[in-house]
């Protein structure tokens, strides 16, 4: 049974990827093209992106790992995380990709899209 403060936890967590999944897909549609596919496409990636990087925030860094994280100073602590959290956001973009076209090749050519000029500096 989850303690109570998982189960905060996890509210934020669905919290966040709601509110994610509703403005990612307008900004697919500013970024990208006008289309049903990147809306939906926005949605996919809000919902993976939020689970893997919000997931990583929540249960593993101020969670788990929270104690180590406070012994290694802020900068290292800075970077560290910056670096895994570009690391999931890339990911879950990828395995959107995969997700909405059923083409397991999009997930390499999604690191190539020039959508990501828009998408990286915004995560």
């Amino acid at each position: 049974m989850a303690t109570a403060r998982t189960r905060i936890h996890r509210r934020q967590l669905a919290g966040v990827m709601l509110a994610a999944a509703a403005i990612t897909p307008f900004f697919n549609l500013l970024t990208s093209r006008a289309s049903v596919a990147e809306a939906v496409q926005g949605v996919g990636d809000a919902v993976l992106v939020s689970l893997l990087a919000g997931g990583y925030l929540i249960f593993v860094r101020d969670g788990r790992a929270r104690a180590w994280f406070r012994r290694i100073g802020f900068l290292t602590d800075l970077a560290l995380s910056s670096v895994i959290v570009l690391v999931l956001f890339l990911v879950g973009r990828a395995a959107g990709q995969v997700v909405t076209s059923f083409n397991p090749h999009r997930f390499l050519m999604s690191f190539t899209d020039a959508h990501l000029v828009y998408a990286v500096p915004s995560s």
